[in-house]
Formats: C-alpha cells, sequence, structure tokens
C-alpha cells in the first residue's frame, strides 16, 4: 500500500506536465490565450467589399473659363471722365462703365472727314480725265488709292469717337476698376474687369503619369484647401486636358468646369480637385490607418479573431483615398481588423475595443 502511495506521488508532477502540455495544445488549436496575452486598447472597422472609384488628385486655382471675362481699355490715350461702377457690382451687357474724353478723337474724326471729301474730289476729276484721255491711267488708280486710305481713317476716327463709353461686352461681375476721374488713360492699362461668376473653371496640375489617365467629361470633385478633406465647393467634370507639360510646374493642365457649385468659388482661390478615373467593382477596403509596416517589408493589418486576438496579416494595396484603402491581396472582406491604434499592436495580442 505504502508502495502504491509512492509511485502515485512520483508520477503526479508527470500527469500535471503532461496536463499543461495538453492545455497550451488546447490553447494553440483556439482554446483561451495564455493569462500573460497583451491587452491592447484600439478601434476596429470591418474590411468593407464595395465598388472602389480610382481617382487622380491635384491642386489647382479657380480661373474665368474662356468668354467669361472682359478687360476693358482705352481704345486710344485719353483721359477718364467718369466712373459709373465699384468693384462687387453687378453689370449687365452693355451697360455703361467708364467714359472716356473724347475731345481729341473727335478731331481727328472731323480732319478725317476733311481729308475723305479733298480726296472724293480728287478721285472724281482723275477718273474723268483719265476717261478722256487726258490724264494717265496710273494717276487715276493713284486717286483711287488715296481715297480709300482717306475712307480707312475716316471709319477708324469714327469707331475711336464711338468708344468713348466703355460697355460691358457680358454680364456679370465687376472684379477690377483702376480707373480714376481725371486720370490719364493708357491703352495699355486695363481700366475696368468683368467677371461671369457663372463661367469660372477650375485649373489643375497633374502629374504626367497620372494625365494619361484623364480623359474629357471625367466626374471632378473640387473642394477647399490642398487635399481632399476639405469642404466640397462643387462637382463638375473635365473640360480639356493639355497636350504639353508645363515646364514652371512640371505637370499638364487639365480644366475642370463646374457648373454645380456648393460653395462660392473666386479667381485666384486654391482649391484640391479629385478626377474619378476608373471604378473597381468588388473591391476589399479598410482605413488607411489599419496599414502598418511589416517586419519583413510591406504592410499588414490585424484580423481580430472571436476571441479578440489579433493576428498579423500580409496584404498588398492598391487604390488609395482620404477615408479608404483598396486592399488588392489578403483579405476576402468582411474581417474584423484593428483600426486606430494599430501601431501599438502586436501579433497575438488581446484586443479590447475603445479609444486607444
Amino acid at each position: 500500500m505504502r508502495a502504491l502511495r509512492a509511485l502515485g506521488l512520483a508520477l503526479l508532477p508527470a500527469a500535471l506536465a503532461i496536463a499543461g502540455c495538453k492545455g497550451k495544445a488546447a490553447a494553440d488549436a483556439g482554446g483561451a490565450p495564455p493569462a500573460d496575452t497583451a491587452v491592447v486598447t484600439a478601434q476596429t472597422a470591418v474590411a468593407e467589399v464595395r465598388t472602389f472609384p480610382v481617382t487622380v488628385g491635384a491642386l489647382g486655382t479657380v480661373e474665368a473659363g474662356p468668354g467669361h471675362m472682359a478687360q476693358l481699355a482705352a481704345p486710344a490715350a485719353s483721359r477718364v471722365l467718369r466712373v459709373f461702377i465699384a468693384v462687387g457690382q453687378r453689370v449687365g451687357r452693355g451697360q455703361p462703365l467708364v467714359e472716356l474724353d473724347p475731345t481729341n478723337w473727335q478731331a481727328d474724326a472731323r480732319k478725317a472727314q476733311v481729308q475723305r471729301t479733298a480726296a472724293q474730289r480728287d478721285y472724281d476729276r482723275a477718273s474723268r480725265l483719265a476717261a478722256a484721255g487726258i490724264l494717265p491711267r496710273k494717276d487715276a488708280e493713284t486717286a483711287a488709292s488715296a481715297l480709300a486710305a482717306a475712307n480707312a481713317a475716316l471709319v477708324q476716327a469714327a469707331h475711336l469717337s464711338a468708344q468713348a463709353t466703355l460697355r460691358s461686352p457680358i454680364a456679370g461681375v465687376v472684379s477690377r476698376v483702376n480707373a480714376r476721374l481725371n486720370s490719364p488713360a493708357d491703352p495699355a492699362q486695363t481700366l475696368v474687369e468683368v467677371v461671369d461668376p457663372n463661367g469660372l473653371e477650375v485649373l489643375l496640375s497633374v502629374p504626367p503619369a497620372q494625365a494619361s489617365t484623364v480623359r474629357m467629361g471625367l466626374p471632378v470633385q473640387i473642394t477647399a484647401g490642398r487635399d481632399a478633406t476639405g469642404a466640397l465647393l462643387g462637382r463638375g467634370t473635365v473640360a480639356g486636358v493639355g497636350a504639353a507639360i508645363d515646364t514652371a510646374s512640371g505637370s499638364v493642365q487639365v480644366r475642370a468646369a463646374v457648373p454645380r457649385t456648393a460653395g462660392a468659388l473666386f479667381i485666384g482661390q486654391d482649391v484640391f480637385g479629385s478626377i474619378e478615373v476608373a471604378q473597381h467593382p468588388g473591391a476589399v477596403t479598410v482605413p488607411p490607418e489599419a496599414l502598418v509596416p511589416a517586419e519583413g517589408g510591406g504592410l499588414q493589418v490585424f484580423v481580430v479573431d472571436a476571441k479578440g486576438i489579433a493576428h498579423a496579416t500580409p496584404v498588398t494595396v492598391g487604390a488609395r483615398h482620404e477615408d479608404a484603402v483598396e486592399v488588392a491581396s489578403g483579405l476576402k472582406g468582411g474581417e474584423t481588423v484593428v483600426a486606430k491604434g494599430a501601431y501599438g499592436v502586436q501579433d497575438g495580442s488581446r484586443i479590447r475595443r475603445g479609444a486607444p
């Protein structure tokens, strides 16, 4: 009896060791994790399967489209007599903007009229004499040329006099006024600028490698600031793609028409454009913060199982957005992954859901 008790005591450590091994094997097979597993507080997200738009992003500037901005200057040297408008004022097509002093132009018109009358008289006389054989035919031709020049000078003088009042060629808003009462008006100086706010466009600077995927008519989303996270300003379409690289910026200029605006656009405003160049149906997506560097290189996500244990899973990525990343391989969709707080997670960590 004593021998059996001694034998049992001798075998007890071995039995406990075997039980411990079985417990460890059970844990490795999906049972309860070891008690010393690290617990990490993090937020999780579900890998979604959806149609994922592929976009090209670029910085841009708001500009007036062709035919939607007018810059008016004096047709010839003059002086400002009256200014009818101010910056920010809405004007209609044909509305007076600035009145110039026409004194010199009217004097030139009267002089041109006198010269034209004299040229007409000379031509009539030369034509009669040439027809009678008294004058050479070339004299009549010279008189005809002089009459044509006098007619052109009279038309030009009358045209200048008619432009003494500068009128808006478009309906829009006055964006700039350089005219001052009694100040000189030079033809090289813009006196008034009018912009049609309904004809604004966005000029985007797209890298050449990405510009090759941009085509006319593709949808564009315009946001304020320097990235797609800014406030939405409007949606439109690609209206033109440059055929050459801008040597100053090293980019290709892409014009976007934005007929529907959610906020006011202003000429010279810096914006960001997202051009949708393609769509990937059935794409698996995760939040950008779910991606962390893998030890052997590349990227990985932490997939959380039903027991809350994180498993490092290598992935490759495709298109990226500010709020989502396409996973090209490594996930099937529907998995729970660690999102915010993934950088503090290790393979095998227990995840406690909450703000990290």
